[in-house]
Formats: structure tokens, C-alpha cells, sequence
């Protein structure tokens, strides 16, 4: 991974073989990040995504194996870590998306951070999910 800093902003960009969410948690740790903001784009493979049911309070998982493009990576950063969703393509241009649990760098992720003051996430039972407080 490599990067640099513009005021409250990074610029990063994630290298072959990585772990996107570990790579990007750790560098969230390291910085002592806990709010802000995060969008990139990229090619991974490994992706393994969830689509959140809300009747059953819990995430379906599907993972894809081969490489994709990374079309679209959003995210919150909060005190409880990186919450992020992509959406992917494969070589057929179908394309498709859910919450991102991990995936692994097949060519690069370019990715831009704006930090901003904590956020903090607290509890919704209904859904069994921690939504952010504002």
C-alpha cells in the first residue's frame, strides 16, 4: 500500500495481492482514523459480498472467486471501523454489488479518504445493526 496526505485527505492505492479490508483497517488503526469518509475504484477477485436481509436481521454471503472491476467502493469510517459496499463487474459486464467483508487486490485499488471527526455508531435492535448517531 502506498499513500500521502493532502490536509484532511488521503490518496491511497492498494497493490496485487493485498487484503482490501484488512489493509485499509490496519491503516485506519494506525492513524488513529474514526471518522470520515472513503471511494475508489479498482480490479480484485476473492470478493465476498453480503446483502443484509432485514426480516432475518442477518446477511446472506456470496463470494467471487474471479477477477472483477471494481466499479464503485463507498464507505463510512466510525469509531467501530471501515463499513463499506462496492459495486463489481465481471468479463460478461454484468454487474453487481452488496456490503464488501473482504477481498483481495488482482490488479490495483485507488481510493480517496476524507477524514472528518469521529463518528460514532450505537445500537439498533430492530435490525440487530449499529447505525450512525448523529
Amino acid at each position: 500500500m502506498e499513500f500521502r496526505k493532502e490536509n484532511q485527505s488521503f490518496v491511497i492505492r492498494l497493490e496485487k495481492g493485498e487484503k482490501v479490508m484488512e489493509t485499509l483497517s490496519s491503516f485506519l488503526s494506525e492513524k488513529q482514523i474514526v471518522g470520515g469518509k472513503i471511494q475508489g475504484i479498482g480490479g480484485i477477485k476473492n470478493v465476498e459480498l453480503g446483502f443484509f436481509h432485514a426480516g432475518k436481521k442477518d446477511y446472506e454471503w456470496k463470494t467471487f472467486k474471479e477477477d472483477v472491476e471494481l466499479i464503485s467502493f463507498l464507505g463510512t469510517i466510525s469509531q467501530t471501523g471501515l463499513h463499506a459496499h462496492v459495486v463489481v463487474s465481471d468479463d460478461k459486464f454484468n454487474a453487481f454489488g452488496g456490503h464488501l467483508k473482504e477481498a483481495t487486490v488482482s490488479v490495483t485499488v485507488e481510493l480517496f479518504l476524507t477524514e472528518m471527526k469521529k463518528i460514532r455508531r450505537k445500537d439498533a435492535p430492530e435490525f440487530n445493526l449499529k447505525f450512525m448517531e448523529l
